[in-house]
């Protein structure tokens, strides 16, 4: 009854309903608490500030939450260091809402207690013009968990003029550190970051060496490639090696990797080897878990039939840049393919990479309703610029769930949030 009471004053709309409800601060019931500090934000009430601050001293910390958010959204600079001493909460759910607020009402003052806290960084990432030049600063700072989180903001932001300050931090003497700066650059994808992450992947340290070529991997640049499969000779690091150079996806790498899965075939490195061979070639060989010796014989054998057409069609070794034409997919492949779509079996999809873009495309225009869904998610799934036109044209489709499907994808392939709106999208993707 309480509850309902407190919402019957805020429909009231009198600036005097809010001592009322400024006194249910002060209530035994949580709930009741929560509510009156809603109620509050809600009427906008000039006098609530004071009473929304001691609420930050709440023992439950769900009502100190709930006073945290509520200061953020007012924006009061008398809430700030009241909001900083809850940094301090032995509660993360409290420390968490309390370093969004900070930056809320003051996002200059905020940047260096919400990189020290580690909270919230995508809140600094997103005020690029204030927060970056402290961020950069940040780097430097002598507190090795103030680096790492202040890489890890900037990697968020994906600004590059952060790539040079980042490499730098490859050569921090403190792991953590280097471990955040190598994924802030590959969430950043800028080759210029390119050498130096090579450097780092040469010292084959087991605590750098996975995170180094998944970036390498990330970034796609065709330099990483002789570094990885001179690393794949020495039969170190097989499985990060191996997945690194099926992401790149290089012929360069094929028979190297035909080579480590006849020296290597026991585990889980042969697993690897052969999957980022299927994703390199496209190709549909035979794999048999109890002798992956004879696995790349077979390897070897598709090779030798098809090596000098995948070259030439590869343009002097460049990475393949377009999907497949349909008539050219195997039958085999594109029933496994729909029958992964149809499971949501997205992994497995981005391991057989452009033959499943292509069977996913074609199934946008198929009279099945919930399979041009299915489609449209499967290709945000796989994440595949060359997927993004096709999508666009998938906004016009007669069936909302489908427009609503190629919008979310559009959204997950791009970063652009422009809802189902077909003429948006165009004018989006052809100016970017």
């Amino acid at each position: 009854m309480k509850v309902i009471a407190i919402w019957a004053l805020v429909e009231i709309d009198n600036l005097k309903a809010t001592e009322p409800l400024i006194n249910s601060l002060q209530d035994e019931s949580e709930k009741v608490r929560i509510e009156a500090i809603r109620a509050l934000v809600k009427l906008e009430a000039p006098n609530a500030v004071e009473p929304l601050i001691y609420t930050l001293n709440d023992k439950n910390n769900l009502v100190a939450g709930a006073g945290a958010e509520a200061l953020g959204g007012i924006g009061d600079p008398r809430a700030f260091e009241p909001l900083l001493e809850l940094l301090n909460s032995d509660n993360n759910y409290v420390k968490s809402i309390a370093a969004h607020a900070l930056v809320q009402i003051d996002v200059s003052k905020a940047v260096e207690p919400v990189i020290a806290s580690g909270l919230v960084l995508n809140s600094l990432a997103e005020d690029s013009k204030t927060t970056f030049v402290p961020l950069l600063n940040a780097l430097r700072n002598d507190d090795p968990l103030i680096r790492a989180n202040a890489a890890r903001a900037l990697g968020m932001m994906g600004d590059k003029r952060a790539v040079e300050p980042l490499t730098e931090q490859l050569e921090d003497k403190e792991i953590g550190v280097v471990i955040a700066a190598v994924n802030a650059l590959a969430q950043i994808g800028d080759k210029g970051a390119v050498e130096p992450l090579i450097t780092l992947l040469k010292k084959e340290d087991p605590a750098t060496f996975s995170m180094t070529a998944n970036a390498l991997a990330k970034i796609g640049d065709q330099r990483a490639i002789e570094p990885l499969i001179n690393i794949l000779k020495h039969g170190k690091n097989i499985l990060a090696t191996a997945c690194a150079l099926g992401k790149i996806g290089d012929l360069r790498a094929v028979e190297p990797l035909i080579d480590s899965l006849k020296a290597n075939t026991t585990g889980i490195g042969p697993i690897a080897i052969n999957t980022a061979l299927l994703n390199i070639t496209n190709a549909i060989v035979p794999a048999d878990a109890k002798d992956w010796f004879f696995v790349a014989r077979l390897w070897e054998e598709w090779w030798v039939d098809n090596k000098d057409d995948l070259l030439r069609s590869r343009a002097g070794n460049e990475k393949k840049a377009a999907a497949p034409e349909l008539d050219e997919v195997p039958l085999a492949m594109s029933r496994r393919v729909l029958q992964l779509m149809k499971s949501e079996k997205w992994g497995e999809l981005k391991i057989i990479g452009p033959a499943a873009i292509t069977i996913a495309i074609n199934a946008l225009s198929t009279n099945d309703k919930q399979g041009r869904a299915t489609a449209a998610k499967a290709l945000g799934e796989i994440g595949d610029n060359r997927c993004v036109n096709h999508l666009i044209v998938a906004l016009k489709d007669k069936d909302f769930g489908v427009r609503r499907k190629a919008a979310a994808a559009l959204e997950k392939i791009t970063g652009a949030n422009l809802g189902a709106n077909y003429n948006d999208w165009e004018t989006f993707w052809e100016n970017n």
